[in-house]
């Protein structure tokens, strides 16, 4: 599995966007771990920066949220053990 999503090229300007409140409660992060992998792209999660600067608005779309997720979707654990040593590995 790659850890990199790639943007939702089919992604349109209407899709809806979510702030980063929300996204961390969503996904079941706290919003520092958001920060933190927007800085190291630890997570590959996409985000749109409204705003310049350190405390500039972030929106995250709903289709990357959802694509992000479904990439990290295993049927059992030895998947996710694969894919987990194929990310460290590359």
């Amino acid at each position: 599995m790659n850890k990199e999503v790639s943007i939702n090229a089919e992604a349109s300007v209407s899709d809806t966007l979510w702030k980063e409140d929300y996204t961390a409660s969503f996904v079941q992060l706290a919003r520092g771990t958001l920060a933190n992998a927007r800085v190291t792209g630890s997570l590959g999660l996409p985000f749109i920066k409204l705003t310049p600067g350190k405390r500039g608005a972030v929106r995250y779309r709903k289709s990357d949220v959802e694509a992000w997720l479904t990439a990290r979707t295993y049927k059992n654990t030895q998947q996710a053990v694969v894919a987990a040593r194929n990310v460290e590995g590359a």
